[in-house]
Order: C-alpha cells, then sequence, then structure tokens
C-alpha cells in the first residue's frame, strides 16, 4: 500500500494540505495502487511565516483537527490515517514523497507548482477531492429539487483581512436581483465569521452556516449550484482538484506577499489570465472582475 508523510515540522497547518493530498493521488495511481495512506506527523510544528508566529499551541491543535482531517474526510482515495505524536516515529516502508527526509525533517512538497509539475509529469487529472454519499443526502434536503442555484463564498477571515472580501452591501443587492429571476443566492460562510463578528449573518440572503463546519457538506452543496464564486482563500482550494464548477475571483492583491503577481508565478506557476493547466471548461480564474453583478453576468448561463 502506498503511503504519504506530511511532517507538521516542516509543513504548514494550511489549505496548502490539499496541493499535498491532490500530489499523493497523483503519484499512488501513477503506480498503479488505487488507494494510498496517510500519516500526519505532529509532534511539533513548523514557525516560519508571519501567520504561524501568530499561533498559538490551542490554535495549531485546532488547525490540526479541524482543518487538515475536515480535508480528509473528503479525499477520494486516502484509505486509512494516523496521527502521531512519537518524535521518535520511524519510516519503516516507501514513501510517496521520496524528497522527504524523516531524519532531517524537511522536503514535503505543498505548494500549487508542485502539483503542475507532477501533472505534467504523469498526465493524471488530479482529482482528489469529492462529496460522501451522506453529504449528498444532506444537501439535497437543504437545496429543494429544481431550484436554480448560485453559491458565493466570501472570505471574511481574521488574519490578513486586507484579502477580505468586504463589499456585502453589493452581494446583498445582487441576492435580490437573483431571487427576482427565481435564483437563489447561498451563502457559504467561513469559520472565521461565524465563530467571530456574523458581519455575513446581518444580510437578507440565504447563508448555510453547517457549510463552514463541514468540507464535505460544502462540496456537496456546491455539485448541486449552477454557478459557484469562491472569493480566493483556503476555502476554495478543495475545489481545485474536483469535478465541481468554481469561479475563484478577488485573487490579486498587488501589496500582498502572497497574494501578489510574483507570489501566483512563483507559488503556483501561473501568470495573470492564466487558470490550473488541469481544470475543467467550467473551473476559472477571474483576474478581473470582482463586482457580483459583473461576475454574475459573465458566468452565469441562462
Amino acid at each position: 500500500m502506498a503511503l504519504a508523510v506530511y511532517d507538521l515540522r516542516c509543513a504548514p497547518i494550511t489549505f496548502d494540505f490539499c496541493n499535498f493530498i491532490a500530489m499523493a493521488h497523483m503519484r499512488a495511481l501513477a503506480r498503479g495502487e488505487n488507494h494510498f495512506d496517510l500519516v500526519i506527523r505532529a509532534d511539533s510544528f513548523r514557525n516560519s511565516t508571519p501567520r504561524e508566529k501568530s499561533y498559538s499551541l490551542t490554535e495549531r491543535e485546532w488547525r490540526l483537527r479541524n482543518l487538515l482531517l475536515e480535508v480528509w474526510k473528503i479525499t477520494r482515495n486516502c484509505r486509512n490515517l494516523v496521527v502521531t505524536r512519537d518524535p521518535k516515529w520511524q519510516l519503516d516502508q516507501p514513501n510517496l514523497f521520496p524528497e522527504y527526509d524523516p531524519t532531517l525533517r524537511f522536503g514535503v512538497p505543498y505548494l500549487p507548482t508542485y502539483s503542475r509539475a507532477l501533472f505534467i509529469q504523469t498526465k493524471i487529472p488530479p482529482i482528489a477531492f469529492t462529496p460522501t454519499d451522506s453529504a449528498r443526502s444532506a444537501a439535497q434536503k437543504l437545496v429543494p429539487s429544481g431550484l436554480r442555484l448560485v453559491t458565493v463564498t466570501l472570505r471574511r477571515a481574521s488574519f490578513d483581512t486586507a484579502r477580505n472580501s468586504n463589499n456585502t452591501e453589493q452581494w446583498d443587492s445582487a441576492a435580490t436581483t437573483l431571487r427576482e429571476r427565481g435564483i437563489n443566492l447561498l451563502v457559504l460562510p467561513d469559520q472565521d465569521d461565524c465563530l467571530g463578528e456574523r458581519a455575513l449573518f446581518t444580510r437578507s440572503w440565504s447563508i448555510c452556516e453547517a457549510a463552514a463546519f463541514s468540507l464535505d457538506l460544502r462540496l456537496a452543496i456546491m455539485e448541486l449550484a449552477d454557478l459557484n464564486l469562491v472569493s480566493a482563500g483556503g476555502m476554495g482550494v478543495p475545489a481545485w482538484y474536483s469535478e465541481i464548477n468554481y469561479t475563484m475571483f478577488n485573487l490579486l492583491h498587488l501589496d500582498h506577499y502572497v497574494a501578489n503577481v510574483d507570489y501566483f508565478r512563483r507559488a503556483a506557476a501561473l501568470e495573470v489570465g492564466d487558470k490550473f493547466i488541469w481544470a475543467l471548461p467550467n473551473q476559472n480564474l477571474e483576474w478581473d472582475l470582482t463586482e457580483p453583478g459583473r461576475l454574475l453576468e459573465k458566468y452565469l448561463k441562462d
């Protein structure tokens, strides 16, 4: 059985984990394996980025349980998961990621530029994530049959607030316009807003709070939608490696170190105007438009 090791001493507790899972998916299939096992080494944590330096140990543990394990729940072919706290844990079988040094503990790849390179090498689409049948059943109960649906994910994180979606009044107006056309706009909030300011809960639109706490349910709802508009942020990353339609917007923030042109070029091998080379026709990166009306006009088909 193929094994993938994700070591939190040298890899982040962020949605970059999705890129790693997509690579494990491709490497396992390239070896003729239908499944792979996953070990997360969590006896210590990396502390190199400004965001990581702001984390308390409690926050790191929360993200391990509430982010990485949520991602694991939607993986298509990861069979078994082990989280080990043993600093003396030893790798006793071949790793899907031979570039990782389990003794010196560095070398885990986790950026989309590596996903791109592996896709070019293997020609295997990195479709690593899908909602479970249980989540699909729950989504069917939440979304009435025959209802035309547009979902929107608005970033409202407490860190890097400059990247947040702050034009909520415009989105509220767009929701009203869509209702007049017989289309429902459903907001899929992020956890920071649900557990903090709850700014997205003050508007007249429909909102699904449960989707903030279950990536499985979030993807299942998105699977039913005519259009999924996602403000750039971690919550949208699983869609990159799925068959679900998405349009990610609010990408560029020219003065921000993880959202400027150089970052996309270095971390994702993307130039302005590009999309991921494995993306399906209905999976888009929108580099220019951020206004709700113009996004809907361009991407919502009658």
